[in-house]
Formats: C-alpha cells, sequence, structure tokens
C-alpha cells in the first residue's frame, strides 16, 4: 500500500541521513517529502510510523485554517466569520482529507502546500506585495518536488481563471480599470512561471508528457486502455454489497459535497465573478472536479485523491454560496442584523449536520466497517507476520492486503517486503490447494477480503480446508500459518 511505501522510504531515509537511498522512480526527483518527513523524526528522534503523525496536525491545522481564510476574505459581507467556522468545521471531518491524514503519502504535504497557495494567491490578487509573490514561487517550486498532480492543478487552475474571466462579459479585452488590468498581467506572470515548473517536471524529472501524449493517442483513436486481467468472475466468492450499494457507500459523501459546492459555484458566479479572486476560486474548484471526473471516467487517476486535492475549495463554496441561497429570499435592504436571525442559525444547523453526517458515515474514511474489507492488521495478525519473518526461510503466500500491508515493526526493522507473497485467485476461486504453495498463512478474524480485483466475502473456510492437508506451524487468535507436506 502507497502509504506503507512512503513510510519505509522515510525509514530508510532516517536510518542513512541521505535522500540518495531513495529508488522510488518519480520520487527520487522529488524527495521533499522524504526529506521533510525524515527531518522531523531526526529532530525528535522518532521512527518513521511515528514520525508521519505528524501530517494529521498539518492537516488538521492547515487546511481548516486555510479555508475559513478563503471564506471569510471573499465574503466580505453578511456574517463572515461564522461561515468561515461553518467551513473550519466541515474541512475538519471531510472524508478525503481525513483519510490521506492519517494514512500520508506525498500527496498530504502538497495539499499542505495548495492551501498555502491559495491563501497566497487570493492576497497577491488583493495587495500587491512581493512577500506573497515570494510565497507563490516557494510553494509552486516546493510542490514540483513534492507530487506528480500538484503543479498540473495549480497550472489549469490559472487557465481557467482566464477562460472564465473571458467568458464574463469578455473583460480582458473591454475593462479600462487599471487596477484590475495589472492584476491580470500578475496572473499571467504566475501562469507562464508555473508553466514552465510543469514542463521542466514532465519532461526532464519524469515521463509524463510522452504517457499523456500516448493516452491521449489512445483516446482519440477510439482503443481502451483498460489492460488488466481480472481473471474473469470468481467461482467461490461474492461481493460483500451489491454493485449499486457499493457506488452510493462509496461515493456519498463526495456526491453531497459535489451538489452543495456546485450550487455555491453557480451562485458564486451569478453574483460576484467581477473580482479576480472569486474567479481564481471558482477555476480551482473546476479543476478539481474535472480531475474527479477524467478519473472515473477514464480511469487516468485515482478520483479521491483528486478530490483531497481540492477538497478544502468545494467546502469553501459551500460556506460562500451559503449565504446568497438565503438571501435569495429577502429583500434586498435586509440588514445583516435581521440575516443573523433564528433562520440563519437553523440553515447553518441543517447545513453543518447533512455536511458532516455524509462525512462521517461514509466507509471510505473509516477503517473498519460493516460489510467493508478491515484497513488495517490487529496485532495478532502483526505478530504473525513478525514470525513469518523470524522464522520461516521462503515467500510466504497470503491474501492480498495482508500480503502488501507493511506493520510498524516491520517498518522500522526494515523486513523485505517481498517475503510475504499476495493471493488472488487461490482465495475467491478456492484453488490454493492446486496452487501447491509451500508456505501459506490465513487471518482467522476476517470476513470481508480486499483484493487487486475488489473486496469479497468468501463461500469456503481456508483454514478448514488447508487443515487437513497442510501441518500447522504457527498460530495465535488471529493468524496460522501453515507448510506443506514434503
Amino acid at each position: 500500500m502507497d502509504p506503507d511505501l512512503f513510510a519505509r522510504g522515510v525509514q530508510a531515509v532516517i536510518d542513512s541521513q541521505s535522500i540518495s537511498v531513495l529508488d522510488l522512480g518519480f520520487y527520487s526527483e522529488a524527495p521533499l517529502f522524504f526529506a521533510f518527513t525524515a527531518s522531523v523524526g531526526l529532530i525528535t528522534g522518532l521512527n518513521a510510523p511515528a514520525a508521519i503523525g505528524v501530517f494529521p496536525v498539518l492537516i488538521g491545522v492547515v487546511l481548516p485554517l486555510s479555508t475559513a481564510i478563503i471564506v471569510n476574505r471573499l465574503l466580505g459581507t453578511l456574517i463572515p466569520r461564522r461561515m468561515a467556522i461553518l467551513a473550519a468545521l466541515l474541512i475538519a471531518v471531510a472524508t478525503f482529507s481525513t483519510t490521506w491524514s492519517y494514512a500520508p503519502i506525498a500527496q498530504t504535504l502538497s495539499v499542505v502546500y495548495w492551501g498555502g497557495i491559495t491563501v497566497a494567491v487570493l492576497r497577491y490578487l488583493d495587495n500587491w506585495s512581493w512577500q506573497f509573490a515570494l510565497l507563490i514561487v516557494l510553494f509552486s517550486t516546493a510542490l514540483s518536488y513534492t507530487h506528480k498532480l500538484s503543479v498540473f492543478s495549480f497550472f489549469f487552475t490559472i487557465c481557467f481563471m482566464f477562460i472564465i474571466h473571458l467568458i464574463g462579459r469578455f473583460q480582458f479585452f473591454s475593462r479600462s480599470n487599471i487596477t484590475y488590468r495589472l492584476q491580470l498581467k500578475r496572473m499571467t506572470y504566475v501562469l507562464l512561471f508555473t508553466g514552465s515548473l510543469l514542463a521542466v517536471q514532465w519532461t526532464f524529472a519524469t515521463d509524463y508528457a510522452a504517457r499523456f501524449a500516448f493516452r491521449l493517442f489512445i483516446l482519440l483513436s477510439g482503443k481502451s486502455l483498460e489492460m488488466i486481467d481480472v481473471g474473469g468472475i470468481p467461482t467461490a466468492a461474492v461481493h460483500s454489497m451489491p454493485y449499486a450499494m457499493r457506488i452510493i457507500s462509496n461515493l456519498f459523501s463526495f456526491i453531497t459535497l459535489l451538489i452543495s459546492a456546485g450550487l455555491g459555484w453557480v451562485l458564486v458566479y451569478i453574483y460576484d465573478r467581477d473580482t479576480l479572486t472569486v474567479q481564481y476560486l471558482l477555476a480551482a474548484s473546476s479543476t478539481t472536479v474535472a480531475l474527479v471526473a477524467v478519473g472515473l471516467f477514464m480511469g487516468a487517476i485515482n478520483p479521491a485523491r483528486a478530490l483531497f486535492q481540492g477538497e478544502f475549495l468545494l467546502v469553501a463554496l459551500v460556506a460562500l454560496g451559503l449565504p446568497k441561497l438565503l438571501t435569495i429570499s429577502y429583500n434586498s435592504q435586509v440588514s445583516a442584523r435581521r440575516f443573523s436571525t433564528a433562520l440563519t442559525r437553523l440553515a447553518l444547523y441543517v447545513s453543518l449536520l447533512v455536511m458532516v453526517t455524509s462525512q462521517i458515515i461514509t466507509p471510505v474514511a473509516a477503517p473498519d466497517f460493516p460489510d467493508r474489507p478491515r484497513q488495517y492488521l490487529t496485532s495478532e495478525e502483526v505478530a504473525g507476520k513478525l514470525a513469518g519473518y523470524q522464522y520461516v526461510d521462503g515467500n510466504i503466500s497470503l491474501d492480498y492486503y495482508a500480503a502488501v500491508e507493511s506493520s510498524p515493526p516491520a517498518i522500522v526493522a526494515g523486513h523485505d517486503e517481498g517475503k510475504y507473497t499476495p493471493i488472488t485467485t487461490g482465495y475467491v476461486n478456492a484453488t490454493l490447494l492446486e496452487q501447491n504453495r509451500r508456505y501459506i498463512a490465513v487471518r482467522r478474524t476476517i470476513d470481508v477480503y480486499r483484493t487487486d480485483t475488489g473486496s469479497w466475502e468468501l463461500l469456503w473456510n481456508p483454514e478448514r480446508v488447508l487443515n487437513a492437508r497442510y501441518h500447522r506451524i504457527y498460530a495465535n487468535d488471529g493468524y496460522t500459518l501453515f507448510r506443506r507436506p514434503n
């Protein structure tokens, strides 16, 4: 799993005190996540699994603060402080921001930078100062050395901003306000700078330019990008819940947020689109939704990670759109005092309840949820895997998730992650015996198995079958290790 891969890289940097030990493709050229996290570990004396605990703190502080600043700065009238607080509360419980903070990857650090960039750009557009220009340069450069998606998002956000601006009555050509033209000139500089960073990252640090061109050619030619054979329909396993329920449960929080943010986007565009700061927020959120759509319908990127990149922007739109929605029913002369009545408070509470509920009840952010695969190893399973490292020569076969999931003790000890071979077809087709593997481990307290082809509930008992043909050489309350007779 990606969080384990990054934790292993961080531990390697801590042990060697050098980033030169990294052999992770793009991240060997863009090692800022590893350098930052390892620095935390070296300064505090913590190992990698403990040092990455800095990210729930960073995400829990930076994203609510950034979202509140965005709302407070753009709302400007009618209880901005309450809406800023609402936005901060919503992003604090948002699904993907929560998930990727306690299971951090390189993108987690890039989202921290992305929040800083957004605030810096808004200040840069409102009040020119070299300090905010410098912050944009520093954060943008940091993005290019942290994650693959972030600079791309920033570049196309600015492109979308100019498109939104041009759609708004072609103000680029007709507006005579000198300050406004100066703002456009400044954003052109930012566009050129981020475009240069993106070009360097995609051509020199990676081969993404060539891969993007290839994917585009394949799509335009009408061919499919699907290259994976999942081995047909399993014969000894069923999905843990119906397909429609899986889609609804997985996307419920996203759909709720998208509908609310979409309404906010429309209202903000109708009433406040004349300012570049608002146009920037509309463009940044549009980029997020576009990337999610690309992930959902084209499979080019993980849609969950695309949403994580701009989840705080969508939350900001919800908070910005709510007061505009409420004021539609009122006369424009209503004072702020009347606006702050019981109806306003009720609307805030209902909005908060719906949004928080949708984020909390989603199984995506839950490490353990009914009819879903458990997203962690128990202490018994960790002990069983460690025993395998210590006492067994050769590879051990294990169900897919348990095989690829590392435990903190294994990461700190530097155990070879190739020790465990993931099994998928042997479980879902009940062919473990036919595969004739020498060592097979079984988790005893698992109901739903996570594999590389989906989540499955088995129609047979692997432990009972193996007991009849294999020797049991290790067992605890949650884990059993078998060896094939010679």
